[in-house]
């Protein structure tokens, strides 16, 4: 992993690892009925966007805390229903691949296919949306309303886990899941010194997670279920109209609206990854990604960061592993200020000025053409 995948710095989905019973155990069931499940309260992402789509930057979901146990009978009353109704969620309508072994929608066209080599080939075929979750309430009351703010479809849910103490602790999932954390042997690709967090990730079926990127190399570890991976190079920030580390574009094109989203034309397509249970995608650092859950069926994964740089070069409070590098935001910070002088000028005096500025960044850091 050290010589071959992580230097090349690109997706590479990992196949045949040993994550030791987890991808059986975790039925909804066995979640469901985890000792003290139904005490245990996690706060949980709630929307109604038809789509499946949660939005970040829109902010079109509320926060709701549950029990554990509450959660797992929601998700396995929604794929229930997703069964019943014949619903292909996380598809885009297009229908499955010839001789797939889950209901997940072909590539989009001009989409290219993840390998386990982390190789890619063009691939044909539907979109890669959402036909949208079901709300799965059965005699369980409605987390949020239908209406403009969180949309008229059904419920999707999405659990993150947090820290014990959300405030000061990352993810982990030996301290809030310790039997979670028994049954799952996590890949041994990393110095354990370096472990950042370990967090639980629980979706609907239907569910599409915004377009964002990390700041720390990670695994997607896809537990139960399935997920597809949408995956832009990090050159593509400018392009996906980043606001923070979020994006609000989820699809490729010819999707997203041009006249709102101008830069988004220049975007290649993204490259695709299906996870299956016991797939492991790696996703080096500043990659951008969403993900959206296939085939009719809660997921459960957990996603594993750590510091592959010198721990200087991170904030000390970033929790989530997406905050920019220390570096980084102090540059952030004297661009700013350099904009702030240069707005002063005149027009032509700005232009040169500016102009100077970028070819000696291009130059002395290497970016020029």
């Amino acid at each position: 992993f050290e010589r071959l995948i992580s230097p090349g710095r690109e997706p590479v989905v990992l196949e045949g690892l040993d994550l030791g019973p987890a991808p059986a155990k975790w039925t909804p069931d066995y979640l469901r009925n985890l000792p003290g499940a139904a005490d245990m309260k996690v706060s949980v992402h709630v929307s109604r966007e038809p789509s499946g789509r949660l939005d970040f930057v829109r902010k079109n979901f509320a926060f709701r805390v549950i029990s554990f146990q509450e959660l797992i009978t929601r998700l396995t009353n929604q794929a229930a229903e997703a069964a019943s109704s014949g619903s292909s969620s996380g598809g885009s309508g297009a229908p499955a691949a010839s001789g797939a072994a889950v209901p997940a929608a072909a590539p989009a066209a001009g989409e290219q296919q993840l390998d386990s080599r982390g190789g890619s080939s063009p691939q044909e075929g539907g979109g890669a949306g959402s036909s949208g979750g079901t709300s799965g309430s059965g005699v369980l009351p409605d987390l949020v309303p239908r209406g403009a703010q969180f949309g008229e479809g059904r419920e999707v849910l999405y659990l993150r886990s947090i820290g014990e103490n959300p405030r000061r602790e990352a993810a982990n999932l030996s301290a809030s899941f310790p039997l979670l954390a028994a049954d799952l042997r996590l890949p041994p690709l990393f110095p354990p010194s370096a472990l950042h967090s370990s967090v639980l990730r629980l979706g609907s079926p239907g569910l599409v997670l915004w377009t964002h990127y990390d700041v720390m190399d990670n695994l997607l570890i896809q537990v139960t279920g399935t997920k597809r991976v949408l995956l832009w190079p990090p050159a593509c920030h400018d392009a996906l109209h980043v606001t923070g580390s979020s994006s609000p574009i989820t699809r490729p094109q010819p999707d997203p609206d041009l006249t709102a989203f101008p830069r988004f034309a220049a975007c290649p397509a993204p490259l695709l990854a299906d996870l299956a249970p016991g797939d492991v995608l790696f996703l080096p650092s500043l990659w951008f990604h969403n993900v959206t859950t296939t085939g009719g069926h809660m997921s459960a994964s957990v996603n594993v960061f750590w510091r592959h740089l010198p721990q200087e070069f991170y904030h000390k409070k970033d929790l989530y592993a997406n905050r920019d590098l220390v570096q980084a935001e102090e540059a952030d910070k004297a661009a700013d200020a350099a904009l702030a002088q240069l707005s002063q000028l005149p027009e032509h005096y700005r232009a040169f000025y500016g102009a100077r500025l970028l070819g000696r960044l291009g130059r002395e850091l290497g970016l020029s053409a």
